[in-house]
């Protein structure tokens, strides 16, 4: 046995069936000898994974290898039978052919891993979140600033003595401001003008004025409102509440009778016994309370016209009219008929015995 200088090949005889050369380096094997004998152990069954069978590959077939002409040699000038060097032109086929076959194969299994494996994002991929515009606050519109409304000063009125000519006037001033009338500034001048009245004119006449304001035609209503409110803050002696509204009264005994108007009220009594030096001499007593104020009137007298219809007032009963009231109690020192004035407290009051005119409130 021995080895071929040109191929390698183990060559068992003087020429090497692979490349046809003779030229061979013969070696000295040692024997093989089999194994000891031994105890057999069986294998562990080991169950296989399930195969993947690929694909077949396509049979190639090798073209046919023309013979070599008659007559020619081999590499060493060595003349075969038939004209060729078969052996290796064989070797040479299937070499080619194993080389294609492993290269399909290959090409085969890259093929499926690329189909079958999922595509795995960039380790460094960073994702991209939309922007989320942050939010703004709401701004509310600022309003314009209202127009400074100018309001002139309330006219300069009478001279305490007219009640509805300085009534009209403070509502033609009114009247004239248009839209401006409500404003605070519009009001305070209204309410400025109306203190100054009461410092000059006294509660009595400038509440008087008040009442007809607020009563005039086209009155803007925040002239109105403070109109009553400033009359509502004078009366400081109300009548008590429940009172009747009643403009004409006889007392129980229908001796005395009484006439109510909004700012005064006059009596009159029929049997008396006063001094003399106080007594009017006319047949009836008379007496008037008006501009807050009580005092004798003698020579007038508070009966009515005929057909006037007057309410009979029960002892203890109150009745009011504008701002006035009256009652009448049965004994006590109160005893008869007492009417006062629901802002100053000044009163007057009829009974047979005396008569009493009180101002000292």
């Amino acid at each position: 046995m021995g080895i071929c200088e040109r191929c390698g090949a183990t060559v068992t005889g003087d020429r090497c069936s692979l490349c046809g050369s003779t030229k061979i380096v013969t070696r000295n094997l040692p024997p093989v000898r089999p194994p000891a004998p031994g105890p057999v152990t069986p294998p562990r069954a080991v169950t296989p994974p399930a195969p993947t069978t690929p694909p077949p590959p396509p049979v190639m077939t090798a073209a046919p290898v023309p013979p070599p002409p008659s007559g020619s040699r081999d590499s060493a000038g060595t003349s075969t039978p038939g004209g060729g060097r078969r052996p290796l032109l064989v070797v040479g086929g299937l070499a080619v052919l194993a080389v294609a076959v492993g290269a399909f194969a290959l090409s085969g299994v890259g093929s499926d891993d690329v189909a079958t494996q999922p595509t795995q994002p960039a380790a460094n991929a960073v994702a991209t979140v939309p922007a989320v515009a942050a939010e703004q606050p709401v701004v509310e519109p600022t309003p314009a600033p209202s127009p400074e409304v100018t309001v002139p000063a309330a006219p300069q009125l009478s001279g305490c003595w007219d009640v509805e000519a300085d009534a009209a006037g403070l509502a033609s001033y009114a009247a004239a401001l248009g839209t401006a009338a409500s404003s605070p500034v519009a009001i305070s001048q209204f309410d400025s003008s109306l203190a100054a009245m009461e410092g000059t004119c006294g509660v009595v006449y400038t509440t008087d004025v008040a009442v007809s304001v607020a009563r005039q035609p086209g009155i803007p209503g925040g002239i109105q409102e403070a109109a009553d409110s400033y009359v509502a803050a004078r009366v400081r002696f109300p009548a008590p509440d429940g009172s009747l509204v009643r403009q004409r009264i006889d007392s129980p005994e229908k001796n005395i009778s009484c006439e109510l108007e909004e700012s005064s009220v006059g009596c009159s009594i029929l049997e008396r016994s006063y001094p003399v030096a106080e007594d009017c001499p006319d047949r009836l007593f008379s007496a008037v309370l008006v501009n807050g104020d009580a005092e004798k009137a003698c020579g007038t007298q508070w009966l009515g016209e005929v057909g006037d219809d007057f309410y009979h007032i029960d002892y203890g009963e109150t009745v009011q009219f504008g701002f006035m009231a009256c009652t009448v109690e049965a004994d006590g020192p109160r005893r008869g008929m007492t009417c006062w004035d629901t802002r100053t407290g000044h009163s007057l009051r009829l009974s047979r015995a005396l008569f009493q005119i009180d101002n000292t409130l």
